[in-house]
């Protein structure tokens, strides 16, 4: 986090993507796989995958965007040392949900010029996730309520 909120300064909003190399396995209910030969077991808090039989070597992430979503509230809500900047403060939480939402859908569809995507205004595309969130400052739990696509929607919790 400390690095993380040292770029968004140097950089700015506007030039920040969230994303994650999150695998297949997210969300299911596998615990092994064997891609190329290459065998991998989901870790017991289920946070990553690790190459089986080989200590300390990482397979791949299980990282779900909504949980690189919440990581990036809670640093943002949280007061911080940095790394290059003596300290980050914490923003408000209508800040730093802008901000994180900017991350995660504004600004990846400008950088990939997916006219409109990535906003909430009268003639955009009807693509958004559909938020539950709770807690407070440095601490929030991020839930996914429902997602629609082209207006439609596409998942919903029961």
């Amino acid at each position: 986090p400390l690095y993380i909120r040292d770029i968004i300064k140097r950089k700015g909003i506007g030039k920040i993507i969230g994303m994650t190399d999150c695998m297949f396995v997210a969300g299911s209910s596998l615990k092994r796989i064997n891609l190329s030969g290459v065998p991998g077991a989901v870790s017991d808090d289920g946070k990553y995958i690790a190459v089986e039989n080989k200590k300390n070597t990482l397979f791949g992430s299980v990282l779900a965007m909504s949980t690189g979503f919440e990581n990036m509230l809670n640093w943002l809500t949280s007061r911080t040392e940095g790394i290059w900047n003596q300290t980050h403060p914490a923003l408000d939480f209508e800040k730093a949900v802008s901000a994180a939402s900017r991350f995660y859908s504004t600004n990846p569809c400008r950088l990939m010029k997916l006219r409109g995507y990535g906003r909430i205004k009268d003639g955009a595309k009807a693509d958004i996730a559909i938020l539950d969130i709770s807690g407070s400052p440095g601490s929030y739990k991020v839930r996914v309520q429902s997602t629609i696509v082209d207006g439609i929607t596409a998942y919903a919790k029961d």
